[in-house]
């Protein structure tokens, strides 16, 4: 069986998903490839996600405006995009001869769509959509009628999304597209540490792959309000995040990170944005986390607080300031 998972590097959650979908796949005998259908297949699509990339390592605020403008406007409901894509992604399907699609992101089912219609009635693969966010204020791109599955991380995501209409749905909740190092051959956490050359109890700030700049306010606040844990934050590929976060005292400051499972293992308590993948990694591996949602909430993260806020699968921390008391609960 030969899949095709379609995808955009947007914020990294959608595409780290994707290729841990594709490993799980090929584990049970598929043939997967992952593809970026915006780097592909549509440069405006590829500029505007590159554009919501810079503004997540600069401003986090600027970020959560410019997705609120996506949720209203959404680019997949605009033919003009769409066209912009048609023949790329026709070439790129017909060459690569699908049995399924897969799409992980709520912004390319009109590209898709658009492109199966124009190839006819031929072979044509069937669709599956795997939506991303956790609960209330999924975005309603998710859901496109002519999909032939869409599958949902929770059942508060489909009660929202779906809208009263389960029954006439071809929908099915399975849970979020976890990569298999987080649930298979889990190391203890002392071995975690060893690994990553960390002693002693550690607090991380995770900043993802950009780093925002918002986490140095994070790091201010908590640098120094504890004698006995590690402070370690985690920068992804901001130079300038990494450069500042490293002329703090005690605190050891990490770029990339190659493996984030370990990074989580090796600490006691984990500070991250609402993003819908480390939530559900972090909730995998029994982590003890802490949500921020300084200094804003991305308009399809606002389900995920909520989500952890209803279940007590964390505290969630709207101010840095309260930040060095809830870190001391969580270790005691």
């Amino acid at each position: 069986m030969r899949v095709e998972i379609l995808t955009m590097n947007g914020g990294n959650g959608t595409l780290s998903a994707s290729h841990a979908l594709g490993t799980v796949l090929e584990g049970m005998g598929a043939t997967c490839r992952v593809t970026d259908i915006m780097r592909e297949a549509n440069a405006i699509g590829s500029l505007l996600s590159e554009t919501y990339n810079l503004l997540l390592s600069r401003d986090i605020g600027l970020a959560s405006a410019y997705m609120r403008f996506a949720h209203a406007f959404p680019p997949n409901k605009l033919s003009p995009f769409n066209d912009i894509s048609r023949g790329r992604l026709v070439d790129l399907l017909r060459a690569g001869e699908p049995d399924i699609l897969v799409l992980i992101c709520p912004w390319i089912s009109g590209m898709v769509f658009s492109a199966l219609d124009a190839m006819g009635d031929g072979r044509r693969p069937k669709v599956a959509v795997v939506v991303m966010d956790l609960g209330q204020g999924v975005t309603r791109s998710w859901l496109d009628p002519r999909a032939d599955l869409t599958v949902l991380p929770t059942e508060e995501s489909a009660d929202y999304l779906l809208d009263g209409r389960r029954a006439e749905a071809r929908t099915e909740v399975i849970g979020m597209p976890v990569h298999p190092e987080f649930y298979i051959d889990v190391p203890a956490r002392e071995e975690a540490k060893r690994r990553l050359h960390l002693g002693g109890p550690v607090v991380t700030i995770l900043g993802g792959r950009e780093g925002g700049m918002s986490n140095l306010r994070i790091l201010e606040t908590l640098h120094g309000t504890h004698p006995d844990f590690r402070l370690v934050i985690q920068c992804g590929r901001n130079a300038r995040l990494l450069r500042e976060a490293k002329g703090f005292d005690g605190v050891t400051a990490l770029g990339f990170v190659p493996s984030m499972r370990d990074l989580m293992l090796a600490s006691e308590v984990v500070v991250t944005k609402p993003g819908a993948l480390t939530l559900t990694e972090l909730i995998t591996l029994r982590a003890n986390f802490i949500v921020s949602t300084y200094p804003a909430i991305m308009p399809q993260e606002r389900g995920n607080v909520e989500f952890v806020r209803e279940h007590g699968l964390a505290p969630v921390c709207p101010d840095p300031r309260q930040l060095p008391d809830i870190v001391r609960s969580q270790l005691a």
